[in-house]
């Protein structure tokens, strides 16, 4: 959402550009001016696809949880915990070893700001770096940079592995994209009705103004001890006391995600029917299941997500095994045969998973990990 919120400003901003250009001129030193701040469809997609991914490493599921783990190990060793005798052990190079620098990024730092950035534009603009200037840079330096170039080398390798998904999918399969329509409706100017382009649809605007009305509040709830916090989730489930509806748990919440609710529009309808009634028919087994005596592990569904995860990925690689293998063929430099169609691209898309992959391979045996689990874990990065 925050690339969406992001492509939706900067293509508003490029439109805005082009009318004043137009209005001053296309040949006068006015026109030439804010014509060079306007940004074609490809270019604004380019953004979009950088603001994607930059919001991505930076969220829950990679910086989020990287930080705290290169300083668990220093932070928390003590009498309760093997913590001390498994720090030797870590690779050096991929978690902070100055205890000084962990404790800070838990207890803040002891010295103190003792100049100021400025005031005005230029203190609004300087001090998120001026307030940096208390970190330990030093310490930190190889960490980042050691999990820098595998991030870089990951995300490399899903691109090259998405990149040769796309023929299979796209040309054969013919399967839609549809979370791909708003951004391509906010860079082409396409229109979801007849007549009406993208950013003059007062349906989309409605919408963009309660989703972004939504989490404008949560940040200021969050920011402001005074003012008041919306949530994001209601169970019900609680309200389902007695035995066997007890058995649900929190298996029926309402969520409060208008973004979540605006992307589930443009999903194919079968799919969406096809989730509801899944979730419905394991809701279900839950309470029959309990009814009948039997004491079922909160684990078996969990394993049973793993296992459609596991089939999807089998049933992706047999549909699409002969492109794949044909890559794989030319990739290591056999000959193209006369009834191939595959284009040249796919081939370097294929070295670079296959390259990728065992650069992930190296790194993982290189910070320690068994071979049987770097074997696992480039399985688990398929899945």
């Amino acid at each position: 959402m925050t690339s969406l919120a992001g492509l939706l400003l900067i293509a508003a901003l490029s439109i805005a550009f082009r009318k004043f250009a137009m209005t001053a001129g296309e040949d006068t030193a006015a026109g030439r001016f804010f014509r060079w701040f306007t940004l074609s469809g490809q270019q604004n997609m380019f953004i979009y696809a950088f603001i994607t991914i930059a919001t991505i490493v930076f969220s829950v599921g990679v910086m989020r949880t990287l930080l705290p783990e290169m300083t668990t190990l220093t932070y928390f060793a003590d009498f309760s915990n093997d913590y001390g005798e498994a720090l030797p052990e870590a690779n050096p190079y991929l978690h902070v070893t100055d205890p000084d620098a962990v404790r800070q990024i838990y207890e803040g730092s002891d010295a103190a700001l003792t100049s100021s950035p400025g005031t005005g534009l230029r203190g609004f603009l300087y001090g998120p770096i001026w307030r940096t200037t208390l970190v330990p840079w030093r310490p930190w330096l190889i960490p980042m940079l050691t999990w820098s170039v595998f991030i870089l080398i990951m995300f490399g390798t899903m691109q090259c592995i998405a990149a040769l998904a796309e023929r299979e999918w796209t040309l054969s399969e013919r399967l839609p994209y549809p979370l791909v329509e708003i951004p391509l409706g906010i860079t082409e100017q396409r229109s979801f009705f007849a007549g009406i382009s993208f950013l003059r649809d007062p349906v989309m605007w409605v919408g963009f103004i309660i989703g972004a009305s939504y989490g404008i509040h949560e940040m200021i709830a969050t920011t402001t001890l005074a003012f008041p916090q919306l949530g994001r989730e209601y169970p019900l489930g609680k309200l389902l006391t007695e035995h066997p509806w007890s058995a649900i748990g929190g298996g029926i919440n309402i969520f409060l995600m208008p973004e979540a609710y605006g992307l589930a529009y443009f999903a194919p309808q079968d799919v969406l029917l096809t989730t509801a009634l899944s979730w419905l028919g394991i809701l279900a087994f839950r309470v029959a299941t309990a009814a009948a005596g039997y004491d079922v592990k909160a684990t078996v569904y969990r394993d049973a997500t793993a296992g459609s995860f596991i089939g999807l990925v089998l049933a992706s690689l047999y549909v699409a095994r002969r492109p794949l293998l044909e890559a794989l063929r030319r990739a290591f430099g056999a000959r193209k045969r006369d009834h191939d169609e595959l284009p040249g691209r796919y081939v370097w898309f294929m070295r670079g998973a296959l390259i990728g992959m065992v650069l992930m391979c190296l790194f993982w045996l290189w910070t320690g990990l068994p071979g049987h689990y770097v074997a696992f874990a480039l399985f688990m990065f398929m899945v």
